[in-house]
């Protein structure tokens, strides 16, 4: 009896040895979006104006323009500004790096009794 269930379990692993190993394709093109968002954003204290939307941290002088560099400093804006928003696209496996969002800062100078950021996070999310 004990030589039976033996044989039986040898033959058993000899079959699941032999069995072909079954792999699933590899996935070779994903598709893929980027969102990006300011979050948690925060100035110094002073004068002239803020802004802070999903894509767009600016601080400076009421009414400037942050995309104008050269102006002076008492009507200049800064900024931080996602553009490309969101990214869509598509990559393959172990291909070319995917073009994603783009943030640009200006960094025009402005008056010291403006109000300046301090902090800002940014909040990413890939699908």
């Amino acid at each position: 009896m004990k030589i039976k269930k033996i044989f039986a379990a040898v033959g058993f692993m000899s079959a699941v040895a032999i069995a072909p190993t079954v792999h699933a394709a590899p996935v070779s093109l994903w598709d893929y979006t980027v969102t990006l968002a300011w979050t948690d954003v925060t100035f110094t204290g002073g004068t002239g104006s803020t802004i802070d939307s999903d894509t767009l941290i600016s601080w400076g002088a009421a009414g400037g323009d942050h995309t104008v560099a050269g102006q002076p400093a008492t009507s200049a804006r800064s900024g931080l500004e996602i553009s490309d928003e969101p990214a869509v696209g598509s990559i393959l496996t172990n291909g070319a790096a995917a073009p994603t969002n783009t943030i640009t800062h200006f960094n025009n100078a402005i008056s010291a009794s403006f109000s300046t950021l301090s902090t800002a996070q940014l909040l990413t999310t890939l699908t």
